[in-house]
This record gives C-alpha cells, structure tokens and sequence, in this order.
C-alpha cells in the first residue's frame, strides 16, 4: 500500500516544528504544521517536550520521523574524495572520529553530501551520542508518538543546506526518509519526495553494482528527454541511471530486462511498487541477492538482502537465493517469480576470499569455511618454518585459522583491530584515505611478535602500499624475526569491472612488478599467469623485495578454486584470468 501520510518533527532543546505532510495523488500537500517554545529557564527538556507533544499526538498521521537535537550534536563539513555513498560514509565516520571527543562505537552519525563533482564531495556531518538518540525515543514514546524514524542524517542535511543559505536557518522545514521511497527527503514546503515517476506507476529503486558505460546511457537518456537531479559522490547515482533505463520498457519486468541488457558491468536492483518489492539480481549471478520470511507465524513478510546472515538477527530466515537474472516480486501473499533464473552463472569469488561477512554463505557454501580450506592449502603447498601464523584483521583471520589447523603451527594474533569503527582500506579512491584507514584500525601487539618468525595470512595483495607502509612496518618495528606473507588468493592482474574495488590495472601490485621487469607497460600478462613459468617467479620475487619480507607465496588459482567449491565456468576469475 502505498504511503499516504506521513508526521516530521524538529526536536530542539527549546523548540518543536511539525509539519504533517498528505498524499494527494503523485504529490505531498502540508495537512497542518505548528511549533512550540519552551519558557525561559526551562530545565526539564524531556518533561517539557513530553508535555508539548501530548496535546497535539492526534494531529499526527502515518509515519513519524524526528530530527534530533542540534545542541546535542557535533557538526562539521568537509572536502572528501569523490566515491560511492558507502565509502563517502565510511570516509566520513573517520573524520568524525577525528573530531568527536567520545569514541566512535558510541555515537550515531549522519552524513550527507551537499555538493560534488568527480573529483570531491563537501560533506556535512553530524554526530551525537547514542545514548540520547535512546532517550529521544522513550519521550516520543511517553507522549504516544512513537517515532519510526529519528534521524541524525536529515538534521544534518539540514544544516549544512541552512549553512550554505540555501534553505531558511528557521522556520517550518521538515527533512526525513519517506517510507514509501526507502532513503528520500521530503522538504516540507516544497512538496516534492524524490521518487521515480514512469507510464507505469510510481516507484522506488534501491541498485548495487557498477556501470561501465554510465556516460555514454546518461547522454542516450538526455537526448530522449530524462533529467537527472540525484548525485552520488559528485556524480549521477547508478538508481537514477536504473531508473531512467526501466522506464524504457512496458512494464517494471520488461524494463529491468532492458536494462541490464545495455548495461555494460553489473547491476542488482530492487524496485518498490505499490504492487509489492521487485528484486532483480544481476544477469549472471555476479553478486547475490537472498530473501528471507518471517519466523513470526503471525507475520506474513518478506525481505531482500545481499548478505543472507543479517536475517538471523532480524527475526528471520533464509528461504531461497535468487538464481542469476531471476526476478520476483514480494508482497505479503508470498514471492511470486516473475522471470526465471538463467543458466550461465559467473559468482564472484572474491564473496569468499574478502569480501563476503564470516557468518555469510552463498550459493550453500560458507564463507568462513571456505577461507579456512584456502588457508589449509596454503600450508599444503609451503614447507616454512615459524613460532606462529597470524592473520590480518579481519578477513585475513579466517586464511589463518584455516593454515594454523592444516600445518599444526599455532595460531596467534599479532595484529588487532582498533575498532569496527574504522572499514576496509582498499576500496577508497584516494591512497591518504586508503592510507589513514590502515594506519588507524590495526594495532600490534609487540608481546607476542618479538622474537617471533611469522606466517601472516591475508585475503589479498592489491596494491600492496598498505601490507608494505602499514601492516609489515608494524611488525617490523616491534621485533618480528622473520615475516613470511601467505596471501590467500593468486596475484590480482586485472582491475574489477563489476564493482569499483580495484579501478586501474596500474595501481596493482602485480603490473608495477612486470612494468618493472619488462621496463615498459605489456598488452597482456599471458607469459606471467603461469605460477609455474620463471616469469611468474620473478615477479613474485619482486613484490617480495618490495614488500621488504622474508618469504612471499600466492594460493595458486586451482587451489582457490577447489577452496570454493563450485566448478570453475560457475565462477568470476576475471581479477586473476582478464576474462
């Protein structure tokens, strides 16, 4: 059903703005909207807000969504690197953690991009302690409005928009998610939810996946009349593009068809309807897509997700993974398929190597089980002797734990993560960001490296200035004796064109090598993907030397593949092989 009121509220310290917002048609009207002041010297903030809101509860309609208090908060702008919005946050909760007196873990953080190009992002953020985030809660709940959202990522956007004079410091505005569109903002006293609109129907669209040939679809759109308004990173967001695709076919099934059949890259989608949630996964099954149904007999929904394990937590439980192609739609009747999986199917191995959560499995096969079968034929092929195996937080712990039950070499743990705060340090674009991250999140612990000869498992070598300037120093300087590096995966020769992992194939370690040893930039690496050749042993070698380490040995692709376990034509090796 879709959305037909929906309640903002503006929580100050000694103010409150509503604004109750109706549907009519494809438009928001204002319904009411009101604000109160507290008197002067008035202490008992929650009391008063309390018994400030009580009188006007029945006012409210549909879903409530509350903007926390600016008093509360630390605020700040800055000048990122341009990237997609995951990493933009992830830049952005480093930045915070920066500024913020009190730990990271311990705060709620909002950001939003407020302008951008391809290279930078200006970036307001917003920050304040979760504790209070709770509170809030409980007063909205007293007063009998409990709030489905209470949102440190519109007052943030708020902000930084008053900020810049673009929206009034003041006033009866009311930023917050609209249910019905999943992540948009709706501005009170403009009446306009960024939504898609088609001959179709009105809907939502949530995408994952890269896009390739991005420019040439957006000026083929333009030319046929699309606008686009919604920017990621500086750039035209991917379910803009998506959605502008899906509008050329008949119908939502006939247009996610069309898309992905010009779309040069991958793309998973979800699209909601009034008819229910669309979920598409990508053509050939690149990245996945799972669907889950309540354990609650008494509730009859669904949901759809890229990492099966977060259902558990959610009340929860995994019933199909969708096939490469397939298409169904949920609604609380059940999961009615709408276009049958194709045959040709090219997973991503990397889901198992790095980039896959432990507790998650795809395709029936463990993530965490399959780290531990890489790191078991890493020992079945080395012949080193050392005190210890250690891995590098956190997928690289998996690998270790697999060569330390494999080998009988103990298992212990050399480096440490800080905090769950600080993400993964090879997916930003620039190398200070990427740089700042390693640097921050990993700790050694001298006790147990000194003295010691060290097997130290990795999920992989992409560039290699992090393992070089970062992890191996640290080891290093707290007295490691040898340090043998186990990278669970073979050398990464070509740059992913599916996700935006890895971007160039010149920043790979494995090409500086060769670029090295053939004193110029080669076409193909054929003669090197051999890790029998003498071309490919000198090319480890230099990486070895560069990384400044005892020993360097890669898991041969065979190996990373029986580690897997599905048939090597169900696979993605497009990272080792270039196809």
């Amino acid at each position: 059903m879709a959305l037909t009121w929906i309640t903002g509220v503006c929580w100050q310290a000694t103010r409150l703005e509503w604004t109750v917002l109706r549907r009519v048609k494809e438009s928001w009207v204002i319904h009411t909207q009101g604000h109160a002041e507290a008197p002067p010297n008035e202490d008992g903030v929650a009391e008063w807000t309390a018994a400030t809101l009580k009188p006007h509860v029945r006012e409210f309609r549909g879903r409530i969504g509350v903007a926390l208090p600016m008093d509360s908060m630390l605020m700040r702008t800055a000048l990122l690197p341009s990237t997609d919005a995951d990493e933009l946050r992830g830049m952005a909760d480093l930045q915070v953690d920066k500024f913020s007196p009190f730990p990271v873990e311990t705060m709620a953080i909002g950001t939003e991009a407020l302008d951008g190009s391809d290279t930078s992002t200006l970036v307001a953020m917003a920050t304040i302690k979760r504790e209070i985030v709770d509170a809030c809660g409980r007063i909205f709940q007293d007063a009998g409005a409990p709030a489905d959202v209470l949102d440190v990522a519109a007052l943030a956007w708020w902000w930084g928009m008053s900020a810049r004079g673009l929206v009034p410091a003041h006033g009866v505005q009311v930023f917050l998610r609209d249910a019905g569109s999943g992540l948009d903002v709706v501005v009170a006293n403009d009446g306009k939810p960024l939504i898609f609109r088609s001959r179709f129907g009105v809907y939502a669209v949530a995408a994952v996946g890269l896009i390739n040939n991005k420019n040439q679809l957006v000026n083929e759109l333009l030319k046929e009349g699309a606008n686009f308004g919604e920017r990621a990173g500086g750039d035209i967001n991917n379910a803009e593009v998506v959605s502008c695709l899906i509008n050329r076919g008949d119908n939502i099934v006939e247009g996610i068809a069309s898309m992905r059949a010009v779309i040069e890259g991958s793309i998973c989608a979800v699209v909601m309807t009034s008819e229910g949630i669309y979920a598409a996964r990508d053509k050939f099954g690149r990245f996945p897509l799972a669907i889950g149904k309540s354990k609650n007999p008494q509730d009859q929904s669904y949901v759809v997700a890229t990492e099966a394990s977060s259902f558990e937590n959610l009340g929860y439980e995994l019933t199909q993974f969708l096939g490469p192609g397939e298409i169904v739609l949920l609604t609380t009747d059940g999961v009615k398929p709408v276009k049958p999986a194709g045959t040709e199917k090219k997973i991503c191995s990397f889901l198992w190597i790095y980039t896959g959560y432990p507790s998650s499995s795809y395709e029936g096969i463990s993530v965490e089980g399959a780290r531990e079968r890489c790191g078991a034929y890493l020992a079945k092929r080395d012949n080193i002797q050392a005190d210890f195996v250690s891995g590098v937080p956190d997928s690289g712990v998996g690998h270790a734990l697999g060569y330390a039950m494999a080998s009988g070499i103990p298992y212990r743990r050399a480096l440490v993560k800080y905090t769950p705060g600080y993400g993964r340090s090879y997916t930003p674009p620039a190398q200070e960001i990427r740089d700042l991250v390693a640097t921050m999140k990993l700790c050694a612990v001298r006790e147990v490296i000194n003295g010691n000869r060290i097997i130290i498992c990795d999920d992989s070598i992409v560039r290699g200035t992090q393992l070089k300037n970062l992890t191996i120093k640290k080891l290093w300087d707290n007295g490691a004796k040898e340090i043998h590096v186990r990278p669970a995966c073979p050398p990464l020769m070509f740059p992913c064109i599916y996700t935006s992992s890895t971007r160039t194939t010149g920043e790979l370690a494995c090409r500086k090598a060769i670029r090295a040893l053939e004193g110029k930039e080669i076409e193909h690496p054929s003669e090197y993907l051999d890790h029998h050749s003498e071309k490919h042993a000198k090319m480890i070698d230099w990486i070895r030397r560069d990384l400044n380490v005892t020993s360097l040995k890669y898991l041969a692709i065979d190996d990373m593949i029986a580690a897997i376990g599905l048939p090597a034509d169900q696979l993605c090796l497009h990272c080792w092989l270039g196809k």
